[in-house]
């Protein structure tokens, strides 16, 4: 029976380069498991699973222009305090119809 590692060991690695059309992601992370899982079922033509191993992790072969990064900035104080109050006037009026 094969040891699963422990959590801080549990990478998430993603391999691809310039010249193939084709990315490699490997990974323990669950929520990104399921994800793949998915929509390599979904799209077995962009997504399949090569892949999967006794410890947990999976390994996926997946079209890299069905992948996308995201770089998010952090919001400013206004922003932050302005999505405080309209979160907080939702809650107020939801507790007014109770």
């Amino acid at each position: 029976m094969a040891r699963i590692p422990k959590k801080r060991w549990q990478t998430t690695d993603i391999y691809f380069d310039d010249y193939s059309p084709t990315a490699t992601i490997f990974t323990y992370n669950y929520k990104l498991k399921k994800k793949l899982h998915k929509f390599a079922q979904e799209h077995p033509e962009c997504c399949e699973l090569k892949e999967e191993y006794t410890d947990g992790g999976v390994k996926y072969k997946v079209e890299k222009s069905r992948m996308s990064i995201r770089f998010i900035s952090p919001c400013s104080e206004e922003k932050k305090e302005m999505y405080r109050n309209i979160i907080n006037s939702i809650n107020n009026k939801e507790g007014d119809s109770m």
